[in-house]
């Protein structure tokens, strides 16, 4: 078997592969980034809502507490860094969220019983549909999906029938 051979042409399609890249991307510009944050926190795992109207995504504060900051764009022609966002959930260690529907989405939390011992149970949070542009706590309703499961970073099914998460067991997870 020639191996050098063989990575010379593994060698020449990934020089091919790149410069196709290369090119796709100088042909589409520079794009200008928006901090979707703006306040200077660790913001991370965004989701879109299935009607693309709403935004939520995770914010860590500089004392580690979580929270879930939504933006309500309203029309997909506003930016979503450009939309006012306001705070729904928060003091919880939060990891990750997942759109259910248009109004409502699941996602974990952990929490600490007796200062060494971590749980992280499922929630879901939906919003009463109203249509308004401005959000507010008392609009939206929590309801506990899991409780002492371990259940973290949760997944719904594209047909909104299923919710899918990770279970972390002693040995395993």
């Amino acid at each position: 078997i020639d191996y050098a051979g063989l990575l010379a042409q593994v060698y020449d399609r990934v020089e091919m592969s790149s410069e196709k890249q290369i090119a796709r991307i100088r042909a589409g510009g520079i794009v200008t980034e928006k901090d979707v944050a703006r306040e200077g926190n660790n913001a991370h795992d965004p989701a879109v809502s299935r009607d693309g109207r709403r935004m939520a995504f995770v914010a860590r504060a500089h004392n580690i507490d979580s929270y879930i900051m939504l933006a309500d764009r309203g029309d997909a022609t506003t930016s979503f860094a450009d939309t006012p966002r306001s705070k729904i959930v928060e003091g919880e260690s939060i990891n990750r969220l997942s759109w259910i529907d248009a109004n409502s989405f699941v996602y974990d939390s952990v929490a600490t019983h007796d200062r060494y011992y971590e749980y992280s149970d499922l929630y879901r949070l939906d919003h009463d549909g109203d249509g308004e542009k401005t959000e507010s706590k008392t609009k939206w309703k929590r309801k506990r999906l899991t409780k002492g499961l371990r259940a973290r970073e949760p997944a719904v099914s594209p047909d909104s029938k299923a919710i899918v998460f990770v279970q972390s067991t002693p040995g395993s997870t």
